[in-house]
């Protein structure tokens, strides 16, 4: 009976001997959250890496993408003002054509010509803005692009040389035609001069005197 009584008094510790397992388990557990915690770091810094990297490689694409822009607008501004410069020398070749003709040689219908010319002076004047604007076109582009500034300019000088020679060919048809005019009146004048000489000499020529007064005073009335 002592026996029992010490066993009812004194049981055995179940749960202490229990409670030792329960810690050895969270114990054991610990090292896997640390472990599923880095995991979960690394995870969230490499797509932060992988972030920040894209958002680099798009500034990158925009700054490329911006410049190419500029350079592909430079280009086409480029070929612009070339093609702008090449159909004004056209031009001016085809009026330069017209500018040497030699028409006011033959005095025939001068002044139609004359007129002719002067349509064709008022064009080339109106066209006097077209170069100047193909000039200022240029040199904005050499102060865009210095890198080109040899090649345009040297273009930009062989139009102002034709636009130049061009405007010198029209004025020396203008005086030219001009002379051909004053030419013609001068002939005309001589013409008719001779004309009242050939009559006057005849007139000096004659030996008719008069017959009678009447006579006499319509000779003299033709003399004078």
């Amino acid at each position: 009976s002592l026996s029992l009584s010490l066993v009812f008094f004194f049981p055995p510790k179940f749960k202490s001997s229990a409670k030792p397992a329960m810690n050895e388990q969270d114990t054991g557990s610990k090292p896997k959250h640390d472990t599923a915690v880095r995991t979960l770091l690394k995870t969230v810094e490499s797509v932060a890496e992988k972030r920040e990297a894209v958002l680099r490689r798009w500034s990158e694409f925009k700054d490329s993408a911006a410049a190419r822009r500029s350079k592909l607008e430079d280009a086409r501004q480029l070929q612009q003002l070339l093609r702008d410069a090449e159909e004004l020398e056209t031009w001016m070749d085809e009026k330069q054509q017209v500018a040497l003709d030699e028409s006011y040689k033959d005095f025939a219908n001068l002044q139609g010509k004359f007129k002719k010319h002067q349509a064709f002076e008022a064009e080339v004047s109106a066209n006097e803005e077209r170069i100047r604007g193909i000039l200022r076109n240029g040199e904005q582009l050499i102060a865009d692009n210095p890198q080109d500034a040899d090649s345009i300019t040297r273009r930009l000088e062989q139009l102002q040389a034709e636009w130049g020679e061009l405007n010198t060919q029209s004025a020396d048809k203008t005086q030219k035609l001009k002379e051909a005019s004053e030419q013609q009146m001068y002939n005309h004048n001589v013409e008719d001069v001779d004309f009242w000489l050939s009559e006057v000499e005849v007139l000096l020529a004659a030996t008719d005197l008069g017959k009678d007064l009447p006579s006499v005073q319509n000779l003299i009335k033709k003399h004078q």
